[in-house]
C-alpha cells in the first residue's frame, strides 16, 4: 500500500557513485599525513571520473521538451559529489600541497575532459548531450583554483592553470592539448 519506496526506483539508484568509503580515506590520509595520501587521494579521483558515466544524458524525442530540466536534475545530482570534492580540495591545500598531489588534482581534470565531448562508441549525438558534464567539470576546475587561492597556495592554481592538459580525441588520432 502506498507509494513506491524512492529506493526501489531506478532512477533514485542510477546516480549514485559508491565514493564515500574513498572519500573518508582520502580525507584522513589528507588530513594526517599519511605517506600513501597521495595514491588513496588519486584512488578516490578515479572513482568520482568513472562514476560521472552515471550522470550521463542524452537529447531523444522523448525529453526534449525538458531536456533542459534533466539536464538542471542531473547537475543538481552531482552536488553531494562536488561538496566530496570540493573537500578534498581544501585539505590538500591546507595539509598536504605538495607538487605530487598538484600532479593528483591536475591528472584528475585530464581524466574529465572526455566527458566534454562525445565518446568513440556514440555515433549519433547533439553538442547538447555533454552540457551537465561541461558545466560540472568548468565549476570543478573553478573551485580548485579557488580554494587554492583562498588558502594561498598561488603555486598549486598556477599548476593547475598554466599545465597543459592532454586528451585522447574521439575517433582516434593524435592526443591533443
Amino acid at each position: 500500500r502506498g507509494a513506491k519506496p524512492s529506493f526501489l526506483s531506478d532512477s533514485a539508484t542510477s546516480s549514485k557513485i559508491a565514493s564515500a568509503v574513498a572519500f573518508r580515506r582520502a580525507s584522513d590520509a589528507i588530513k594526517n599525513g599519511q605517506p600513501n595520501a597521495v595514491a588513496v587521494v588519486g584512488e578516490y579521483f578515479r572513482i568520482i571520473e568513472t562514476g560521472l558515466e552515471e550522470f550521463r544524458i542524452a537529447l531523444t524525442d522523448d525529453n526534449k521538451n525538458t531536456f533542459d530540466e534533466t539536464m538542471v536534475i542531473s547537475v543538481s545530482d552531482f552536488l553531494p559529489y562536488r561538496n566530496e570534492i570540493i573537500e578534498i580540495f581544501s585539505s590538500i591545500a591546507q595539509y598536504s600541497c605538495t607538487t605530487e598531489m598538484c600532479h593528483v588534482v591536475h591528472r584528475f581534470f585530464e581524466s574529465l575532459i572526455p566527458y566534454l565531448s562525445r565518446p568513440n562508441d556514440i555515433n549519433s549525438w547533439n553538442e547538447t548531450d555533454y552540457d551537465n558534464f561541461r558545466f560540472i567539470v568548468h565549476e570543478l576546475f573553478i573551485y580548485a583554483v579557488g580554494v587554492f587561492i583562498k588558502f594561498e597556495k598561488y603555486d598549486a592554481a598556477s599548476y593547475l592553470v598554466s599545465n597543459e592538459y592532454f586528451w585522447d580525441r574521439p575517433g582516434g588520432g593524435d592526443a591533443a592539448m
